[in-house]
């Protein structure tokens, strides 16, 4: 890529990919990438490791169906993704360590993650996002009323095993959508003695937290540390709030901008906005304020309406059920503001 053009993460690759990170240290867009790889279900369990260019060729021994837990709309670009990154030599030879994936009816836990090895004693924890699953999408919605979902406590626990591991290794970490939102959880709770270790927490249009984690000493002590990115038709990420987010610049258009895929970059930066487009900016604070007029059980109850709702049409995904999703809490949430049921 030519440094005075803009372009995408593909674009990035053939401009950057042949400068190591020992000649060039993690970048946001680096960040981004290894958060967007969390999306393939990379076959190195936990005590064993693979440098990426092997382990993609474990990958892709892997039915279709299994080698991608995201959505759809990611598919494609995240497969093909997996298959370019190892051609470059700043990606190739990194070792993936530690993959993990627990999904959890019972639990409400939709959770994986994985941990890169970098040059010179570092290291990237990628944080998966939401999957098709309606058990993720559950969760993410758990977050507005739980401080400690079951996924947020899992990468807790993940960070800390991994930074054990380690011992001498700096930690950066991030991760997309819900997975920007879990590594911004999981640095806040480091212990006090590994914080001088944290080199930088990346999250990309991860949705916020309640007061009782932004407020708390953990998030304050860490939230010099977090590089938030939303894009500027963002509903996701400006959900809830507690993070200081920079505003960029996507290809595409309204919800499609979730994807990273469409983000535009410019050398080792992305391209930003000034604002919000004033649609989201209304949405965002809509859905804010009616979160915040309900007290815990009103909005649990309402949560467990649209899960029940989404159950009943007798599938496990949201593959088919994206448009009546947006319908059904739309409509939910006229019902609970009116008082009915």
């Amino acid at each position: 890529m030519n440094s005075k053009l803009e372009g995408n993460i593909f674009d990035y690759l053939d401009w950057r990919g042949d400068i190591t990170f020992r000649q060039s240290p993690v970048n946001m867009v680096d960040g981004l990438i290894f958060s967007t790889l969390a999306y393939l279900n990379y076959p190195v369990p936990e005590g064993t490791s693979l440098p990426l260019h092997q382990a993609y060729k474990a990958l892709a021994k892997l039915p279709a169906r299994e080698q991608y837990r995201g959505l759809d709309i990611m598919k494609k670009s995240c497969r093909n993704l997996g298959k370019d990154v190892v051609k470059y030599p700043r990606f190739r030879d990194i070792k993936v360590t530690d993959y993990v994936e627990m999904t959890s009816d019972e639990k409400q836990l939709q959770f994986s993650a994985m941990t890169f090895l970098l040059p010179d004693n570092q290291m990237f924890v990628a944080f998966r996002g939401t999957d098709n699953t309606i058990v993720g999408w559950k969760e993410d919605f758990n977050m507005a009323f739980i401080s400690g979902t079951p996924a947020q406590l899992e990468a807790t626990e993940y960070l800390k095993k991994a930074a054990a591991k380690y011992p001498d290794y700096s930690i950066y970490l991030g991760g997309h959508s819900k997975g920007g939102n879990l590594s911004v959880w999981a640095a806040g709770y480091l212990p006090d003695d590994l914080n001088s270790r944290l080199a930088g927490v990346y999250n990309n249009d991860g949705p916020g937290f309640i007061e009782d984690f932004t407020e708390s000493t953990e998030f304050l002590t860490v939230k010099d540390k977090i590089h938030s990115f939303v894009p500027e038709s963002s509903i996701v990420g400006v959900l809830m709030g507690g993070c200081d987010y920079r505003i960029i610049k996507s290809s595409s258009v309204s919800l499609f901008q979730h994807d990273p895929f469409t983000w535009k970059i410019l050398g080792t930066s992305f391209i930003y906005d000034t604002k919000l487009s004033l649609a989201n900016r209304k949405i965002g604070k809509k859905f804010n304020e009616i979160i915040r007029t309900m007290d815990k059980e009103q909005y649990s109850a309402f949560i467990e309406k649209i899960y029940d709702e989404l159950k009943s049409k007798d599938t496990d995904t949201l593959d088919d059920l994206q448009g009546y999703l947006l319908k059904s809490a739309l409509s939910l949430l006229g019902r609970f503001k009116t008082g009915g049921s």
